[in-house]
């Protein structure tokens, strides 16, 4: 078994980014449209409560939990790459870091998608096709 290199993880890194941009769009613009919605129905007077269907709720926490753990992991760590020496970004155990956190956040990207399209077992198959692509891709265009 070989050690992880500052090349694979700056390869995992490209994939994780590339893989969570369509994760975040497919679960972006659903949530965009119902959150518009309640606040148009909440601004004419409407209930303030709404119902939501226990799946999907559970499966938007969990994305929101990734979220919030990328912001106060990489929040957290990332200020010290500039006033602690040998912790720079080009440092491998800040590159190993920042690869679990892009990780992180691209399962939070298609756990939304999930959460609020319809079809979440296509969602979900098409997320790893997604996955395959973006992985062949970086190492077409980075020769990761």
């Amino acid at each position: 078994m070989h050690a992880m290199s500052l090349a694979t993880a700056d390869h995992w890194m490209d994939v994780m980014r590339w893989w969570a941009v369509l994760g975040a769009l497919l679960g972006g613009v659903p949530l965009a449209r119902r959150l518009w919605t309640i606040i148009k129905v909440r601004a004419l007077g409407g209930r303030a409560d709404v119902p939501v269907p226990q799946l999907p709720l559970i499966i938007a926490g969990a994305s929101l939990l990734c979220f919030l753990s990328f912001s106060f992991v990489t929040g957290a760590f990332l200020p010290f790459t500039t006033r602690l020496p040998g912790f720079g970004l080009s440092a491998l155990a800040v590159r190993y870091l920042l690869s679990v956190m892009w990780t992180v956040a691209g399962v939070g990207s298609w756990l939304a998608a999930i959460a609020f399209l319809q079809g979440r077992w296509y969602i979900a198959g098409s997320s790893l096709s997604w996955f395959v692509a973006v992985w062949f891709a970086t190492i077409a265009t980075a020769g990761g």
